[in-house]
């Protein structure tokens, strides 16, 4: 089996029944947030979860009684729109740290699976602190400059128009 790809499972959300400290629960809910860099491997990913899951539960006498999940589209680049987002942060920049594989996650990605919308993808540095979804995060919002500006030269390669 090839194991030569990224892929993430965090728990989530982990809830039992009952409140004290020295019972254990007949029930449990645990969420997981669950990413591969294709669809494909994330698909693989939720049967072994579901398999882990599921001889877990039968280790201790017990049994999963419902397993249902929601997906997060992993990123399928258009290969021409995604040579344009590298020459237009080279254009910016000065270079390109070239192209980089995501494990999807990105509002955006749901363009391309529901809609068949072609999708490139930008990068760029911003010093964040914390991580996204975090509640300190922060960024230098110098970044926001520099991706307007990488943006308005993905728009003019994209018509054809030459450097500013």
């Amino acid at each position: 089996e090839n194991i030569n790809f990224t892929f993430s499972i965090k728990p989530t959300c982990i809830q039992t029944a009952g409140g004290a400290k020295n019972s254990i629960p007949d029930t449990c809910r645990l969420c997981f947030d669950l990413r591969g860099e294709t669809n494909e491997i994330a698909d693989s990913m939720i049967k072994k979860l579901q398999n882990i899951c599921n001889h877990t539960a039968e280790m201790y006498g017990g049994a999963i009684e419902a397993f249902t999940y929601g997906g997060v589209p992993a990123a399928v680049l258009d290969p021409k729109l995604t040579r344009l987002c590298d020459q237009a942060i080279s254009r910016v920049l000065g270079k390109s740290l070239g192209i980089v594989k995501t494990m999807g996650g990105d509002d955006v990605y749901y363009f391309n699976r529901i809609c068949g919308i072609r999708i490139g993808y930008i990068g760029i540095g911003a010093n964040m602190e914390y991580g996204l979804h975090h509640r300190k995060m922060c960024f230098d919002p110098h970044a926001m400059e520099i991706g307007a500006d990488i943006l308005e030269q993905v728009v003019d390669l994209r018509l054809g128009l030459g450097e500013k």
